[in-house]
């Protein structure tokens, strides 16, 4: 039983990882998110957006090492796995939110002033 969770979140894990690396990408290919010069590259050799994983290590690694150091952390993370899908979104909502940009660059349609408070 303990394997087959294992493979669950493994595979959950690299799931999670894809989305959250192509949507800082998205958004910071739209000047959504602070320092978007930075994460909107895209590795010639790889032809994927590395610099968009940063952010996502920086959350993986602490937690990989709290699984390590504690006994429960298996159990624990089981328990908020959940959590773990929807932190990306309030990340990249906060930093859009946040952002001093008023206006997304190449948008076709602007909410005006009113788009912090609508998105």
């Amino acid at each position: 039983m303990t394997i087959l969770i294992f493979f669950m979140m493994f595979f959950g894990n690299v799931t999670q990882i894809t989305y959250t690396q192509r949507l800082i990408y998205a958004l910071s290919r739209d000047g959504a998110i602070p320092h978007s010069e930075y994460f909107e590259k895209v590795d010639p050799a790889t032809q994927a957006p590395l610099n968009a994983l940063i952010p996502i290590l920086i959350i993986q690694v602490p937690i990989l090492v709290l699984y390590v150091l504690c006994d429960n952390a298996f159990n624990l993370l089981g328990g908020i796995s959940t959590l773990t899908y929807i932190l990306p979104y309030l990340i990249t909502i906060a930093a859009s939110y946040w952002n001093t940009r008023n206006d997304y660059r190449g948008n076709k349609f602007s909410l005006g002033r009113h788009s912090k408070i609508i998105n």
